[in-house]
Protein backbone atom coordinates (compact mmCIF):
# COMPACT_ATOMS: atom_id res chain seq x y z
CA UNK A 1 0.00 0.00 0.00
CA UNK A 2 3.02 2.19 0.76
CA UNK A 3 4.37 1.77 -2.60
CA UNK A 4 1.42 2.44 -4.01
CA UNK A 5 1.15 5.76 -2.01
CA UNK A 6 4.28 6.47 -2.83
CA UNK A 7 3.60 6.73 -6.38
CA UNK A 8 3.09 9.88 -8.18
CA UNK A 9 -0.29 11.29 -9.73
CA UNK A 10 0.24 10.60 -12.78
CA UNK A 11 1.66 7.13 -12.86
CA UNK A 12 -1.97 6.64 -10.58
CA UNK A 13 -3.55 7.97 -13.31
CA UNK A 14 -2.22 5.98 -15.72
CA UNK A 15 -2.04 2.84 -14.24
CA UNK A 16 -6.20 3.47 -13.54
CA UNK A 17 -6.57 4.06 -17.30
CA UNK A 18 -4.64 0.40 -18.02
CA UNK A 19 -6.74 -1.33 -15.71
CA UNK A 20 -9.90 0.47 -17.28
CA UNK A 21 -8.93 0.02 -20.34
CA UNK A 22 -8.34 -3.79 -20.03
CA UNK A 23 -11.68 -4.15 -18.75
CA UNK A 24 -13.43 -2.46 -21.19
CA UNK A 25 -11.60 -4.55 -23.23
CA UNK A 26 -12.38 -7.80 -22.00
CA UNK A 27 -15.72 -6.97 -22.19
CA UNK A 28 -15.70 -5.60 -25.54
CA UNK A 29 -13.82 -9.07 -26.70
CA UNK A 30 -16.71 -11.09 -25.07
CA UNK A 31 -19.25 -9.32 -26.20
CA UNK A 32 -17.84 -9.95 -30.08
CA UNK A 33 -17.13 -13.26 -29.09
CA UNK A 34 -20.87 -14.24 -28.00
CA UNK A 35 -22.10 -12.26 -30.97
CA UNK A 36 -20.19 -13.85 -33.26
CA UNK A 37 -21.11 -17.28 -31.69
CA UNK A 38 -24.87 -16.42 -32.11
CA UNK A 39 -24.50 -15.05 -35.49
CA UNK A 40 -22.27 -18.58 -36.59
CA UNK A 41 -25.07 -20.90 -35.10
CA UNK A 42 -27.92 -18.72 -36.82
CA UNK A 43 -25.70 -19.04 -40.14
CA UNK A 44 -25.61 -22.94 -39.70
CA UNK A 45 -29.12 -23.31 -38.97
CA UNK A 46 -30.05 -21.49 -42.36
CA UNK A 47 -27.10 -23.64 -43.83
CA UNK A 48 -28.32 -26.76 -43.48
CA UNK A 49 -31.69 -26.53 -42.99
CA UNK A 50 -31.33 -25.94 -46.80
CA UNK A 51 -29.06 -28.90 -47.38
CA UNK A 52 -31.62 -30.91 -45.43
CA UNK A 53 -34.47 -29.73 -47.92
CA UNK A 54 -32.08 -30.49 -50.80
CA UNK A 55 -32.01 -33.68 -49.67
CA UNK A 56 -35.89 -34.50 -49.20
CA UNK A 57 -36.07 -33.09 -52.94
CA UNK A 58 -33.42 -35.56 -54.08
CA UNK A 59 -35.32 -38.42 -51.92
CA UNK A 60 -38.68 -37.01 -53.39
CA UNK A 61 -36.92 -37.28 -56.89
CA UNK A 62 -36.64 -41.00 -56.66
CA UNK A 63 -39.60 -41.83 -54.86
CA UNK A 64 -41.62 -40.42 -58.42
CA UNK A 65 -39.18 -41.98 -60.54
CA UNK A 66 -39.48 -45.26 -58.75
CA UNK A 67 -42.73 -44.97 -58.75
CA UNK A 68 -42.93 -44.40 -62.66
CA UNK A 69 -41.04 -47.45 -63.20
CA UNK A 70 -43.57 -49.70 -60.90
CA UNK A 71 -46.11 -48.46 -63.06
CA UNK A 72 -44.63 -49.31 -66.09
CA UNK A 73 -43.66 -52.99 -64.52
CA UNK A 74 -47.04 -53.49 -63.69
CA UNK A 75 -47.96 -53.29 -67.07
CA UNK A 76 -45.51 -56.30 -68.51
CA UNK A 77 -46.07 -58.15 -65.45
CA UNK A 78 -49.76 -58.42 -66.35
CA UNK A 79 -48.91 -59.07 -70.02
CA UNK A 80 -47.16 -61.81 -69.49
CA UNK A 81 -49.79 -63.56 -67.67
CA UNK A 82 -52.32 -62.75 -70.24
CA UNK A 83 -50.19 -64.30 -73.05
CA UNK A 84 -50.70 -67.30 -70.89
CA UNK A 85 -54.54 -67.10 -71.10
CA UNK A 86 -56.75 -67.09 -67.82
CA UNK A 87 -55.40 -67.98 -64.78
CA UNK A 88 -57.51 -71.60 -64.26
CA UNK A 89 -58.51 -72.35 -60.19
CA UNK A 90 -58.88 -76.07 -59.81
CA UNK A 91 -61.34 -77.54 -57.28
CA UNK A 92 -58.19 -79.83 -55.87
CA UNK A 93 -56.56 -78.23 -52.60
CA UNK A 94 -52.69 -78.23 -52.20
CA UNK A 95 -50.53 -77.05 -49.22
CA UNK A 96 -48.40 -74.41 -48.72
CA UNK A 97 -46.24 -73.57 -46.03
CA UNK A 98 -47.24 -70.38 -44.47
CA UNK A 99 -46.25 -68.13 -41.31
CA UNK A 100 -49.21 -67.60 -39.94
CA UNK A 101 -49.84 -63.58 -39.44
CA UNK A 102 -52.78 -64.37 -36.47
CA UNK A 103 -49.82 -66.64 -34.28
CA UNK A 104 -46.76 -65.99 -36.26
CA UNK A 105 -46.17 -70.15 -36.95
CA UNK A 106 -45.33 -71.79 -39.01
CA UNK A 107 -48.10 -74.13 -40.48
CA UNK A 108 -49.49 -75.97 -44.02
CA UNK A 109 -52.49 -73.94 -44.94
CA UNK A 110 -54.72 -75.55 -47.56
CA UNK A 111 -55.58 -73.56 -50.93
CA UNK A 112 -57.11 -74.25 -54.25
CA UNK A 113 -54.70 -75.33 -57.11
CA UNK A 114 -54.19 -72.86 -59.86
CA UNK A 115 -52.68 -73.28 -63.24
CA UNK A 116 -51.04 -70.80 -66.01
CA UNK A 117 -50.59 -72.34 -69.23
CA UNK A 118 -50.87 -75.83 -68.27
CA UNK A 119 -48.65 -74.99 -65.12
CA UNK A 120 -49.02 -74.88 -61.57
CA UNK A 121 -48.87 -71.25 -60.57
CA UNK A 122 -48.29 -72.17 -56.79
CA UNK A 123 -44.18 -71.66 -56.35
CA UNK A 124 -43.95 -70.92 -60.10
CA UNK A 125 -40.31 -69.20 -60.68
CA UNK A 126 -39.87 -69.11 -64.74
CA UNK A 127 -42.03 -66.55 -65.53
CA UNK A 128 -41.42 -64.10 -62.13
CA UNK A 129 -37.62 -64.40 -63.32
CA UNK A 130 -37.49 -63.64 -66.42
CA UNK A 131 -39.97 -60.45 -65.24
CA UNK A 132 -36.78 -59.27 -62.86
CA UNK A 133 -34.81 -59.94 -65.97
CA UNK A 134 -36.63 -57.25 -67.81
CA UNK A 135 -37.50 -55.13 -65.78
CA UNK A 136 -35.16 -55.39 -62.71
CA UNK A 137 -38.33 -55.18 -60.43
CA UNK A 138 -39.69 -58.05 -58.28
CA UNK A 139 -42.55 -59.93 -59.57
CA UNK A 140 -45.14 -61.38 -56.90
CA UNK A 141 -48.31 -63.08 -57.20
CA UNK A 142 -50.65 -63.51 -54.71
CA UNK A 143 -54.00 -65.61 -53.87
CA UNK A 144 -56.94 -65.08 -51.59
CA UNK A 145 -56.87 -67.61 -48.98
CA UNK A 146 -58.59 -68.18 -45.88
CA UNK A 147 -56.12 -65.85 -43.48
CA UNK A 148 -55.60 -63.70 -45.77
CA UNK A 149 -53.59 -62.63 -49.57
CA UNK A 150 -50.63 -65.15 -49.32
CA UNK A 151 -47.78 -64.97 -51.70
CA UNK A 152 -47.48 -68.07 -53.94
CA UNK A 153 -45.13 -66.85 -56.91
CA UNK A 154 -42.63 -64.36 -56.36
CA UNK A 155 -39.05 -63.55 -57.98
CA UNK A 156 -37.98 -61.44 -54.50
CA UNK A 157 -35.54 -64.08 -52.78
CA UNK A 158 -35.11 -64.71 -49.34
CA UNK A 159 -31.98 -67.07 -49.46
CA UNK A 160 -30.11 -68.83 -52.12
CA UNK A 161 -33.17 -71.67 -52.02
CA UNK A 162 -36.24 -69.69 -50.61
CA UNK A 163 -38.46 -67.05 -51.99
CA UNK A 164 -40.78 -64.50 -49.96
CA UNK A 165 -43.62 -67.47 -50.83
CA UNK A 166 -45.71 -68.50 -47.88
CA UNK A 167 -45.92 -64.59 -46.57
CA UNK A 168 -48.64 -62.65 -46.42
CA UNK A 169 -49.89 -59.05 -47.61
CA UNK A 170 -50.35 -57.25 -44.07
CA UNK A 171 -49.88 -53.25 -45.41
CA UNK A 172 -52.89 -51.97 -44.35
CA UNK A 173 -53.39 -49.38 -47.64
CA UNK A 174 -52.22 -52.25 -49.86
CA UNK A 175 -55.45 -54.16 -48.34
CA UNK A 176 -57.99 -51.91 -48.56
CA UNK A 177 -57.17 -50.86 -52.31
CA UNK A 178 -57.31 -55.19 -53.07
CA UNK A 179 -60.14 -56.08 -51.00
CA UNK A 180 -62.01 -53.00 -52.91
CA UNK A 181 -61.10 -54.37 -56.03
CA UNK A 182 -58.84 -51.10 -56.72
CA UNK A 183 -55.41 -50.75 -57.54
CA UNK A 184 -52.43 -49.62 -55.13
CA UNK A 185 -49.36 -47.36 -55.94
CA UNK A 186 -47.67 -46.41 -53.06
CA UNK A 187 -43.44 -46.38 -51.48
CA UNK A 188 -42.94 -47.95 -48.54
CA UNK A 189 -40.95 -49.67 -45.76
CA UNK A 190 -41.03 -53.86 -45.38
CA UNK A 191 -42.62 -54.90 -42.17
CA UNK A 192 -39.79 -57.67 -41.51
CA UNK A 193 -36.82 -55.64 -44.32
CA UNK A 194 -36.52 -52.75 -43.18
CA UNK A 195 -36.29 -52.11 -47.17
CA UNK A 196 -37.82 -48.88 -48.98
CA UNK A 197 -39.86 -50.39 -52.09
CA UNK A 198 -42.61 -48.97 -54.28
CA UNK A 199 -45.31 -51.32 -54.97
CA UNK A 200 -47.78 -51.31 -57.63
CA UNK A 201 -50.99 -54.18 -57.47
CA UNK A 202 -53.72 -54.97 -59.79
CA UNK A 203 -56.39 -57.44 -58.70
CA UNK A 204 -57.22 -60.19 -61.34
CA UNK A 205 -59.84 -63.15 -61.57
CA UNK A 206 -59.32 -66.99 -61.78
CA UNK A 207 -61.86 -68.22 -64.09
CA UNK A 208 -64.45 -68.83 -61.00
CA UNK A 209 -64.19 -64.97 -60.01
CA UNK A 210 -61.45 -65.58 -57.06
CA UNK A 211 -58.89 -62.83 -56.28
CA UNK A 212 -55.59 -62.82 -57.43
CA UNK A 213 -53.03 -59.79 -56.71
CA UNK A 214 -50.54 -58.96 -58.72
CA UNK A 215 -47.47 -56.91 -57.56
CA UNK A 216 -44.99 -55.10 -59.08
CA UNK A 217 -41.67 -53.72 -56.98
CA UNK A 218 -39.29 -51.63 -56.83
CA UNK A 219 -36.64 -51.34 -54.26
CA UNK A 220 -34.45 -48.55 -53.35
CA UNK A 221 -30.71 -49.55 -53.60
CA UNK A 222 -28.14 -48.40 -51.67
CA UNK A 223 -26.32 -47.57 -54.81
CA UNK A 224 -26.69 -44.04 -56.84
CA UNK A 225 -28.77 -41.67 -55.66
CA UNK A 226 -28.77 -42.92 -51.64
CA UNK A 227 -24.85 -43.62 -52.16
CA UNK A 228 -23.68 -40.10 -53.22
CA UNK A 229 -26.28 -38.47 -50.88
CA UNK A 230 -26.74 -40.49 -47.98
CA UNK A 231 -23.80 -43.03 -47.24
CA UNK A 232 -20.89 -40.97 -49.05
CA UNK A 233 -21.52 -37.85 -48.46
CA UNK A 234 -20.03 -35.84 -45.60
CA UNK A 235 -20.42 -32.06 -44.18
CA UNK A 236 -17.67 -29.99 -42.59
CA UNK A 237 -15.29 -32.73 -41.27
CA UNK A 238 -17.29 -35.37 -39.76
CA UNK A 239 -20.93 -34.97 -40.23
CA UNK A 240 -23.34 -37.24 -41.64
CA UNK A 241 -26.70 -37.98 -43.39
CA UNK A 242 -29.14 -40.89 -42.44
CA UNK A 243 -33.12 -42.16 -43.21
CA UNK A 244 -34.61 -43.52 -40.40
CA UNK A 245 -38.07 -45.15 -39.92
CA UNK A 246 -40.96 -43.51 -38.35
CA UNK A 247 -40.93 -46.42 -35.97
CA UNK A 248 -36.62 -45.82 -35.35
CA UNK A 249 -35.21 -48.52 -37.21
CA UNK A 250 -31.75 -46.85 -39.37
CA UNK A 251 -32.27 -47.75 -42.88
CA UNK A 252 -29.42 -45.65 -44.42
CA UNK A 253 -26.19 -44.73 -42.80
CA UNK A 254 -23.19 -44.54 -43.90
CA UNK A 255 -21.73 -46.78 -41.23
CA UNK A 256 -23.18 -50.33 -42.00
CA UNK A 257 -23.19 -51.13 -38.51
CA UNK A 258 -25.69 -48.51 -37.81
CA UNK A 259 -27.84 -50.30 -40.52
CA UNK A 260 -31.09 -51.88 -38.63
CA UNK A 261 -30.13 -50.56 -35.62
CA UNK A 262 -33.32 -49.62 -33.44
CA UNK A 263 -33.09 -46.37 -31.60
CA UNK A 264 -36.56 -45.42 -30.48
CA UNK A 265 -35.29 -45.72 -26.70
CA UNK A 266 -33.06 -43.15 -27.40
CA UNK A 267 -33.42 -39.33 -26.93
CA UNK A 268 -32.75 -38.26 -30.09
CA UNK A 269 -35.82 -40.27 -31.56
CA UNK A 270 -37.87 -38.99 -28.29
CA UNK A 271 -37.70 -35.52 -29.50
CA UNK A 272 -37.91 -36.41 -33.45
CA UNK A 273 -41.30 -38.63 -33.03
CA UNK A 274 -42.41 -35.46 -31.11
CA UNK A 275 -41.77 -32.89 -34.18
CA UNK A 276 -43.18 -34.62 -37.49
CA UNK A 277 -44.04 -31.27 -38.89
CA UNK A 278 -41.48 -28.56 -40.36
CA UNK A 279 -38.03 -28.72 -39.53
CA UNK A 280 -36.10 -29.22 -36.73
CA UNK A 281 -32.87 -29.19 -34.58
CA UNK A 282 -31.71 -31.10 -31.41
CA UNK A 283 -28.53 -30.94 -29.77
CA UNK A 284 -27.88 -33.88 -27.83
CA UNK A 285 -24.39 -35.68 -26.55
CA UNK A 286 -23.82 -39.49 -27.94
CA UNK A 287 -22.80 -42.42 -26.09
CA UNK A 288 -19.39 -41.89 -26.56
CA UNK A 289 -19.51 -38.38 -25.16
CA UNK A 290 -19.48 -35.97 -28.11
CA UNK A 291 -21.89 -33.04 -28.23
CA UNK A 292 -23.63 -33.07 -31.70
CA UNK A 293 -26.26 -30.68 -33.60
CA UNK A 294 -28.90 -32.70 -35.43
CA UNK A 295 -31.19 -31.48 -38.29
CA UNK A 296 -33.36 -33.33 -39.19
CA UNK A 297 -37.47 -33.59 -41.06
CA UNK A 298 -40.32 -35.79 -41.35
CA UNK A 299 -40.82 -37.29 -44.77
CA UNK A 300 -44.10 -38.38 -44.88
CA UNK A 301 -44.39 -39.83 -48.34
CA UNK A 302 -42.36 -42.28 -47.00
CA UNK A 303 -43.12 -42.34 -43.66
CA UNK A 304 -39.39 -41.99 -42.40
CA UNK A 305 -37.22 -39.36 -40.84
CA UNK A 306 -34.23 -37.65 -43.20
CA UNK A 307 -31.18 -36.28 -40.67
CA UNK A 308 -27.83 -34.56 -41.11
CA UNK A 309 -25.71 -34.67 -37.55
CA UNK A 310 -22.88 -32.30 -37.95
CA UNK A 311 -20.43 -32.63 -33.76
CA UNK A 312 -20.51 -29.54 -32.26
CA UNK A 313 -16.45 -29.28 -32.61
CA UNK A 314 -17.11 -28.91 -36.35
CA UNK A 315 -19.85 -26.65 -36.14
CA UNK A 316 -18.52 -24.23 -33.71
CA UNK A 317 -15.49 -25.19 -31.29
CA UNK A 318 -13.11 -25.05 -34.50
CA UNK A 319 -14.01 -21.98 -36.12
CA UNK A 320 -14.42 -20.00 -32.88
CA UNK A 321 -11.58 -20.84 -31.73
CA UNK A 322 -9.41 -19.23 -34.41
CA UNK A 323 -11.62 -16.20 -34.27
CA UNK A 324 -11.59 -16.26 -30.20
CA UNK A 325 -7.12 -16.35 -30.70
CA UNK A 326 -7.89 -13.94 -33.47
CA UNK A 327 -9.53 -10.92 -30.59
CA UNK A 328 -7.05 -12.39 -27.99
CA UNK A 329 -3.98 -11.68 -30.28
CA UNK A 330 -5.65 -8.35 -31.11
CA UNK A 331 -5.55 -7.03 -27.54
CA UNK A 332 -2.60 -8.12 -26.83
CA UNK A 333 -0.48 -6.33 -29.81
Amino acid sequence: MKLLKDLSLGIKFSLVTALSLSVVFAVLITTIYYHQKEKRIAENDVRFFSQLSDLVSILDEQRKAQEEKAKQALVLAESLIRQQGQIIESDSLIDILVNNPLTNRKENLKINALYLGGKLLQGDSVMVDEFIKETGCVMTIGQQSPLGFVNIATSRVLTMSMRFVGTFTTHKPTLEAVNASMPYLGTLIGSVSKKIYTVNTKVLYTNKGSKIVLFASVFLQAEGTIQKNIISKRYLENGFSYLMSKSGTILFHPSSRAIGVDISQSIVYTDMIRNTAGLHKFFYTDNAGVPKYQYYTYYQPLDMFVSIVIPKKDLLDKPLAYFRNFLVGGAIF
